[in-house]
């Protein structure tokens, strides 16, 4: 996916992440670094932190494809998901993924479009395909993260929640979706609510 089509909506090829996936795990030496580095019986947080790292330096390398980050930041995920102290669904793992890095880097230019590529690019992976729902629901994830994330340490969750917006199409459906869950979470966390 390298772009939102003029609707807004995402244009995700999943075929060439699942074959991106599968020649990543035919190369005995690939598997055996990632391995090494993201084994699942390290904290998560230390192997989010590798792989936030590596994911936000990728997005800005213009040459590798969003599907190729895709598959390369699906081999973690599936590490990730069986550390002990990970996140008990899948879809919260990817977004811890997706705010750590928007914490961490500038999503200046397109880094920004890029990372919310690979995020729906990882969930379509994952789900096998995403329809409006899922692609809504994804969303809503995300902005339910940011609100998670301001519960932990104030004024943190509404900066990645600043960055993320702002790498959406000004005044797109994504963009509300996002901007609703956001505020729906922030209003339901002040008023005692469901924490998220």
């Amino acid at each position: 996916m390298s772009d939102f089509c003029d609707s807004g909506v995402p244009v995700i090829d999943y075929g060439h992440v699942s074959q991106g996936v599968q020649v990543l795990d035919r190369d005995p030496e690939f598997k055996m670094l990632v391995s090494a580095v993201w084994d699942y019986r390290l904290p998560f947080q230390k192997t989010m932190g590798h792989a936030a790292a590596l994911l936000g330096l990728m997005l800005t390398l213009e040459p590798i494809s969003n599907t190729a980050i895709a598959a390369v930041m699906i081999q973690w995920f599936v590490k990730a998901g069986m550390s002990k102290d990970a996140p008990d669904q899948a879809l919260r793992t990817i977004t811890r993924l997706v705010t750590f890095v928007a914490s961490i880097r500038s999503l200046e230019g397109r880094a920004g479009k890029r990372l919310w590529g690979v995020y729906l690019l990882i969930v379509e992976w994952h789900h096998g395909h995403l329809d409006d729902t899922k692609i809504e629901l994804a969303i809503q994830a995300l902005g339910g993260e940011c609100v998670r994330l301001e519960h932990v340490t104030l004024g943190l969750g509404t900066d990645v929640f600043s960055a993320l917006i702002k790498c959406l199409p000004n005044g797109s459906v994504e963009a509300r979706i996002f901007a609703h869950a956001y505020s729906r979470g922030l209003a339901q966390q002040d008023s005692g609510g469901t924490r998220v």
